[in-house]
């Protein structure tokens, strides 16, 4: 019975060797500067903790490098964000990058995130790779993990995969390769969104280049864009934006085209610019980041819309405030109503506000499945005849309850 049982146990014992190691083959190699950085200092001991062994359980090996900070560690995937964490695969392919690792963090949290970086990544490596759309929808899954399309096929991270899609579809009919690669002939250090292109066009401007300029917009709006990211289709518009943008003859035109590039998404980096540029050649609709100028709230029974920053400004569920405040010295408005739009659709309409001095007060409550959905608010009232108003929009979510007061 003794060696029986001896016989089972060594077989319980291989068995749970095996099933480790198919799932505890992934590293996380921690670069950071011990020697001189609090940050690096804590995250390695959080890595190398019981608490982290206890919610790893045995899925991640850790292995701390040091940075001495007179050259960058080879162990460095390219990241100058330390500390930084690469969670690399048993094959040796880095998925999951965490830049700026914080000290606070916390060993659960980690796993978690390792973990679901892990789930996509097994679950991407099913792929048969057979052909260029699977090599291409391979390497899109995992690039937001690793911080974008440039370094997910990169040295240390899915060249391989890169390399047979690039043998699969040598010509780019697909179009996946330039969505990995789009400017890297201009500069491959940077994000793959179309800042290279932006560069381009301006210097054709600033040489007077027009023609020559043209030929370049022209020639990236030929190329394949059904796989190119929002801000890489962003980055081409406002390239052809930083051509023309000085040519009065094509005023309205380069104004449609911004408006189209925050349509896109005017939270990403080429979004924002448009939004800024919309604001300097003073064209509607408002915003919340610069309110409204003279001559937008004009005369009697005006209705105006407030757009860009609307999107971002109601993230979660809960009450809200939207204010109006008049800048010191420019005439009075009267807002009678406010509309929250979701979409094309008119959700709520706000009346009756709160109004003291130059300020006027809405409240509205934001329902759970309308977070993050508001696209727009439609402000009705009276203004001076001539317009001479301009002032500031706040949008702000209650936290605190307001105090009842003790009678």
């Amino acid at each position: 019975m003794g060696l029986f049982r001896s016989r089972i146990l060594i077989v319980l014992a291989l068995a749970a060797s095996v099933s480790l190691a198919a799932t505890a083959a992934s590293k996380v190699r921690l670069v950071a500067g011990v020697d001189w950085s609090p940050a690096g200092r804590a995250v390695k001991k959080t890595l190398t903790g019981g608490a982290f062994r206890f919610a790893a359980k045995g899925r991640y090996e850790v292995e701390p490098v040091e940075e001495k900070g007179d050259k960058m560690a080879e162990a460095n995937l390219g990241s100058w964000k330390l500390p930084v964490i690469f969670l690399i695969s048993e094959k040796g392919n880095c998925y999951c990058v965490l830049d700026n690792v914080p000290a606070d963090v916390t060993a659960e949290k980690l796993v978690a995130l390792f973990n679901k970086a892990d789930k996509i990544r097994r679950a991407a490596e099913k792929s048969s790779l057979k052909t260029a759309d699977e090599c291409g929808q391979f390497l899109q899954s995992l690039e937001r993990y690793v911080g974008g399309p440039r370094r997910i096929v990169s040295k240390g991270f899915y060249p391989e995969v890169f390399e047979k899609l690039q043998k699969l579809d040598p010509e780019d009919e697909t179009g996946w390769q330039r969505h990995f690669t789009l400017g890297l002939e201009f500069d491959k250090w940077t994000k793959a969104d179309g800042l290279e292109l932006v560069i381009k066009a301006n210097e054709f401007r600033e040489k007077g280049l027009m023609a020559d300029g043209q030929s370049f917009i022209d020639g990236e709006m030929k190329k394949p864009r059904q796989h190119l990211s929002k801000e890489q289709l962003q980055g081409i518009l406002m390239a052809k934006f930083a051509l023309y943008r000085e040519d009065a003859s094509k005023t309205d035109e380069m104004n449609r085209l911004l408006e189209k590039v925050a349509e896109y998404d005017e939270t990403t980096l080429w979004g924002t610019a448009a939004v800024g540029w919309l604001n300097l050649r003073k064209v509607p609709p408002l915003s919340v980041y610069w309110g409204w100028r003279k001559g937008d709230f004009k005369g009697t029974r005006f209705t105006t819309t407030v757009k860009y920053g609307v999107g971002h400004s109601f993230p979660k569920e809960g009450e809200y405030t939207i204010a109006f405040t008049s800048d010191p010295g420019t005439a009075s408005v009267k807002i009678d109503s406010v509309a929250v739009v979701v979409g094309k659709e008119t959700v709520a309409t706000l009346k009756n506000p709160k109004v003291e001095g130059g300020m006027t007060v809405f409240e509205y409550k934001l329902p759970r499945e309308l977070r993050g959905k508001v696209s727009a608010l439609i402000v009705r009232g009276d203004g001076p005849a001539d317009g001479a108003s301009s002032g500031k929009i706040a949008i702000a979510r209650r936290v605190l309850r307001p105090r009842k007061e003790v009678p």
